[in-house]
């Protein structure tokens, strides 16, 4: 990230405190996310991902108002769209 300097050199302190606070939310759920990594090859396989949402759906207000018929969905259209951002020319097996 470049950071926009004033003409004494100095980058604003919100620009800093935004990319603190990114940086520290990738960190999180990279730590996290790690923890559904069973065999330690660092990936993921559907069914890591697919494990991991159903614990978020816990965790986070708005989707733990999900209905329970419609969280199977949920997961797999959630799932595939990570994976066709992450994999767009679809290289992994």
């Amino acid at each position: 990230m470049m950071f926009t300097r004033d003409r004494l050199g100095r980058i604003s302190v919100d620009q800093f405190n935004y990319f603190i606070y990114k940086y520290e939310a990738i960190m999180q759920a990279q730590a996290d996310l790690s923890q559904y990594d069973i065999d330690g090859s660092g990936s993921l396989f559907e069914q890591d991902l697919e494990h991991y949402l159903g614990v978020m759906i816990t965790k986070v207000p708005l989707l733990s108002q999900i209905d329970p018929r419609v969280e199977k969905f949920y997961k797999c259209a959630a799932i595939g769209k990570l994976f066709f951002m992450l994999d767009p020319r679809k290289t992994s097996e």
